[in-house]
């Protein structure tokens, strides 16, 4: 066998370099995140560690070595000689054998969905199934939790499937350990859907926010203005289409007064035009619209008569935390019409389940940017991280 250690940023970064050095048939066989660089203790870097490692006597079949701990995997490697790959500066280990079973790392490609598959979400993330297709029963605590954040059973099985094919038994002996190896599963399937920053970008000029009635979409645009005028010192502008509910515009002019940022009030399309050239010395300008019902369509429908195509602008929708995943498919299914290029999830602090977070961005494919803790302006906002939001499905951080 012959071992490498690799010290990455994300886990799709290891994949792609184990799969270059030693094959796809190569296996993982340890993991754990480590701090690197900084100056005595200060400014270091969370990275990952892995150690991963592949036969290379291909064409012949090992008698397979007796089953190690994975501390006694470790105490071996010294023992056999070490190597120094300078040209990368990587250790390279050579072993007759290191573990008793192999697991062949995923496959890149998007696995193609059969027929009877269409009406299953489509995942963006190419999560093994297990060898003889059917439901494992074991890594009984993971599965509660994912079942208790009410992550979608499809999806429960689908990274359950991927951890026992990922990683050796040897790895997933305790409850601690499956957790941590789930970890890097579920935020690589964030990661590979993260196509766009989370945070507004410097080039993005326009922001407009859908979303239903309730979810505290107006109080998160006034987070977001403030976060633009006093972290960013950027020229800010808000124009508002909220002219159905009474006491909106009032909301939005009391932020823009305390910002000293204008403020444009559109009644009809027609109207929009005319308020963006108002707000032309403007490099950032967020748009606010109507919390309506959005089960109906027509409203969603409704809405992209007011917004022409605009270089620059990026669609963002309002998701509260306290509603039900079912209510959030229905939502997002009725918002087609528009195309959505980020979410921002409300309410986390109302709320000790995040599993519907992991649902829409594998279901749809949406860009997370931003979760809001509470009302206070502007403090309350956190960047979407993917890294956090895993804690937060897997019970291991919250926002309160």
């Amino acid at each position: 066998m012959r071992v490498k250690r690799y010290v990455v940023d994300s886990m799709p970064d290891a994949l792609q370099r184990i799969r270059a050095d030693l094959g796809k048939d190569a296996i993982i066989i340890n993991t754990k995140n480590i701090k690197t660089g900084g100056f005595l203790g200060l400014f270091s870097k969370k990275q990952i560690e892995v150690i991963a490692a592949a036969d290379v006597n291909k064409g012949s079949t090992p008698k397979p070595a007796p089953l190690m701990a994975k501390s006694e995997i470790m105490d071996t490697l010294p023992e056999q000689g070490v190597k120094k790959d300078f040209s990368k500066g990587q250790q390279v280990y050579d072993l007759k054998s290191v573990v008793t079973r192999k697991v062949s790392l995923m496959e890149t490609e998007v696995p193609k969905v059969s027929p009877q598959q269409e009406d299953e979400p489509g995942s963006p993330f190419p999560l093994n199934q297990g060898s003889n297709g059917s439901k494992h029963t074991d890594l009984m605590i993971l599965r509660q939790r994912l079942q208790e954040q009410e992550v979608e059973q499809h999806l429960i099985e689908q990274i359950i499937s991927t951890v026992q094919t990922r990683y050796s038994s040897v790895l997933l002996q305790n409850e601690q350990s499956q957790i941590q190896h789930a970890k890097l599963v579920i935020e690589e399937i964030l990661h590979s859907n993260q196509k766009k920053q989370n945070l507004i970008g410097n080039e993005t000029r326009f922001v407009k926010f859908f979303g239903p009635t309730g979810v505290g979409k107006t109080t998160t645009i006034a987070k977001l203005a403030a976060e633009g005028v006093l972290k960013n010192k950027r020229k800010v502008g808000f124009i508002t289409t909220d002219t159905y509910r009474i006491g909106a515009v009032d909301q939005l002019r009391t932020y823009a007064n305390i910002l000293n940022i204008p403020l444009e009030v559109v009644f009809q399309p027609k109207e929009m035009g005319e308020a963006i050239e108002k707000l032309s010395d403007c490099n950032l300008i967020l748009m606010d619209t109507a919390g309506r019902n959005y089960r109906h369509k027509e409203y969603a429908n409704e809405l992209i008569k007011y917004f022409p195509n605009m270089e620059g602008a990026e669609n963002y929708l309002v998701l509260s935390l306290t509603s039900k995943n079912k209510d959030m498919i229905e939502i997002v299914e009725n918002f087609k019409p528009i195309s959505i290029d980020k979410l921002i999830f409300t309410k986390a602090d109302e709320t000790t389940s995040y599993g519907s977070i992991l649902n829409m961005v594998w279901r749809y494919r949406f860009s997370l940017s931003y979760l809001t803790t509470g009302q206070n302006v502007p403090d309350d906002i956190r960047v979407a991280a993917p890294g956090k939001i895993t804690n937060l499905i897997l019970g291991e951080d919250n926002y309160v």
